[in-house]
């Protein structure tokens, strides 16, 4: 249990100490549907991807160092492969995204680096993408041109141009380095030009505490060309983010003090709703395709759906 309290901390922040100081309270908060199973038997679920209108991927933690591709689809669930069934096997299964409309990404941990993979829901079968540097969460686009990696270690968030990304309002990711005395995490690719991500002015701890408490901002590229610019309210918990189809909207999930929340915020207005609160976390949402709900994990490390305005 404390490996993978260490591997979760490292890689996904302090949300996850945060669920394992809640977790009686969790158990209560859940009595009304059965209460908490023990682990053994309820893996948790650790990311969730939402890239086809009637499929939902997520991967369950089984042990620290095996996890699974899992499948919900018309209100079942399913079991789809172990790390070792995935073509390339390196590490174990870390974080899910999306490739292209319809088409699953899969990430494993490696030795040093990232290696990424594809999965095609309609034939089943695995391919191999590229390997990059250890990554928490990938931007890839169509093209391959506009690209984006998001580091982190030690509380030290980054985003890293991936390849020949490029785009047309500039934007300096030195500024929101750790060198700069400030973090940036969860690079989003919105229309053709721009990156949506989320940026804290502040270095982390230098001791790991309970929860997150450095304020996050939801940024977005400046149409004008000055680099990136806030919209919304200030954030805490290490916050994850998602983009509603379209583009005019995102979805972001936190965890602090105990508890899990999930708001939309409109990207031009900057108007945000809570779509959900609860004891226990909220952590990496993913939107359907039609953009009317968004999955994520919440509460007891389950996956959880809601619907969005």
């Amino acid at each position: 249990m404390f490996a993978q309290v260490k591997r979760h901390f490292s890689s996904r922040g302090a949300a996850f100490l945060n669920f394992l100081v809640n977790l009686l309270a969790v158990c209560a908060s859940l009595a009304v549907v059965g209460g908490c199973a023990p682990l053994a038997s309820q893996p948790w679920v650790i990311n969730v991807a939402w890239v086809s209108q009637d499929k939902i991927y997520l991967l369950r933690e089984i042990r620290s160092d095996s996890v699974e591709l899992w499948l919900r689809e018309a209100g079942r669930e399913r079991k789809l492969a172990s790390n070792a069934d995935v073509p390339g096997h390196c590490g174990p299964l870390d974080f899910l995204f999306a490739v292209k409309p319809g088409t699953l990404g899969l990430a494993m941990a490696c030795d040093g680096f990232t290696r990424l993979v594809s999965f095609s829901g309609t034939t089943g079968t695995f391919a191999s993408l590229l390997d990059v540097p250890s990554a928490a969460s990938v931007a890839l686009a169509d093209d391959g041109r506009a690209s984006y990696i998001g580091t982190g270690r030690n509380g030290c968030w980054a985003i890293q141009p991936l390849g020949e990304a490029r785009i047309s309002y500039s934007i300096d990711w030195e500024e929101y380095s750790c060198q700069s005395g400030k973090s940036a995490k969860s690079p989003v690719l919105v229309g053709e030009n721009g990156v949506v991500f989320l940026a804290a002015n502040g270095l982390p701890p230098e001791q790991p505490v309970r929860d997150e408490r450095r304020g996050w901002r939801l940024m977005i590229t400046s149409q004008a060309g000055r680099g990136a610019e806030p919209v919304g309210p200030e954030l805490h918990g290490l916050p994850d983010l998602a983009l509603v189809p379209g583009g005019g909207k995102a979805v972001v999930a936190t965890s602090f003090d105990g508890s899990g929340a999930v708001l939309e915020i409109d990207l031009r207005s900057g108007q945000s709703r809570r779509v959900y609160r609860a004891q226990g976390v909220a952590l990496s949402p993913s939107v359907s395709p039609d953009g009317k709900r968004v999955a994520f994990v919440g509460g007891g490390r389950q996956l959880i759906v809601k619907e969005l305005s």
